[in-house]
C-alpha cells in the first residue's frame, strides 16, 4: 500500500512540473509577443521627446521654462523604465537549453558568492564537502539559480537573519540546500511556490522560482521546499543533482 501511495505521490509530481513546464514556455512566448507589440509604441514616444527636446533647446523654449525640460527627461526616464522591466520579465520567463559539462559545484558556488551582493544584517555560512562528486551541469544556469535562491532568502529576513548554503553528496547525488531564518511559508503555499506566477511578495513577477525548476528538470534533477526545522522560522529549499558516476 506504501509503495503504491509514494508511485502515485511521484507520478502526481510530475505531472505537476509537466504543468509548469508547459505555463512557464507558454508565458515565454507570451512575453514575447507583448514585448514585440510594447516596445513599438515606446520606441516612438522615445523619440518623439528627443525630438521634442531637441527643437524646444534650438529655439531656447527650454531655456525660458524648465519645467518643460523637466518633464521631457521624466518621459525619458519612464520609457527607460519600461523596457528594462519589460527585458526582465522576458529574462525571467526564458529557460534555454543547457550546456552539460562536467562541472564542480563548490566553485560554481564560489563563484557566485563573489558576484552576489547581500546585506549587512544578513549572516552568511557556507558548509562545503570537500570532497563533492561532480555533475554534468551548465554552471551560468546554476548561477542563475543559487542566485534566484539567495535573493529569495534575503528578502526573506528584512529584519536579518542568517543564511546558510550547504552542499554535499548524498548516495548518488549531490545536494544543495539553501536555509534561512526568515519568515516562512505557510503550509498552503509550501507547495505552490515552484508555481508560475505564484508569490506573496509585493514586488515580483512570480517566475524566479519557477524558473529555478526548470532549469533543475532540465538537469535531471529535483528542487523542493520545507520548513527550516532548526529555527523557530524559516524555509529550507533544496536542489538535488545527479553525480557523475566515475569509472
Amino acid at each position: 500500500m506504501a509503495l503504491v501511495e509514494g508511485r502515485l505521490a511521484e507520478r502526481n509530481r510530475a505531472q505537476q512540473q509537466i504543468a509548469a513546464s508547459e505555463k512557464l514556455a507558454a508565458m515565454g512566448q507570451l512575453s514575447a509577443g507583448l514585448a514585440h507589440d510594447l516596445r513599438n509604441p515606446l520606441g516612438a514616444i522615445k523619440n518623439s521627446a528627443y525630438l521634442l527636446k531637441k527643437k524646444m533647446t534650438s529655439n531656447g523654449v527650454i531655456d525660458a521654462n524648465s519645467n518643460i525640460g523637466k518633464y521631457l527627461e521624466i518621459i525619458e526616464q519612464q520609457v527607460a523604465k519600461s523596457n528594462g522591466t519589460i527585458t526582465d520579465l522576458l529574462t525571467s520567463s526564458r529557460v534555454m537549453p543547457p550546456t552539460l559539462t562536467s562541472t564542480d559545484i563548490d566553485l560554481v558556488l564560489k563563484e557566485f558568492l563573489e558576484s552576489w551582493v547581500g546585506t549587512d544584517n544578513v549572516e552568511l555560512s557556507q558548509y562545503v564537502d570537500s570532497d563533492l562528486s561532480p555533475v554534468m551541469a551548465d554552471g551560468d544556469q546554476l548561477q542563475r539559480v543559487f542566485l534566484n535562491l539567495a535573493n529569495n532568502a534575503r528578502e526573506a529576513m528584512p529584519n536579518g537573519g542568517r543564511l546558510t548554503i550547504t552542499a554535499k553528496s548524498v548516495n548518488k547525488n549531490v545536494e544543495i540546500e539553501f536555509t534561512d531564518t526568515g519568515e516562512g511559508i505557510s503550509d498552503e503555499n509550501i507547495e505552490r511556490i515552484f508555481d508560475p506566477l505564484f508569490t506573496t511578495k509585493t514586488k515580483g513577477t512570480g517566475l524566479g522560482l519557477a524558473v529555478c525548476q526548470e532549469i533543475v528538470k532540465q538537469h535531471r534533477g529535483t528542487i523542493s521546499s520545507r520548513r527550516n526545522e532548526e529555527s523557530t522560522c524559516g524555509t529550507v529549499i533544496q536542489v538535488k543533482l545527479p553525480a557523475m558516476q566515475m569509472p
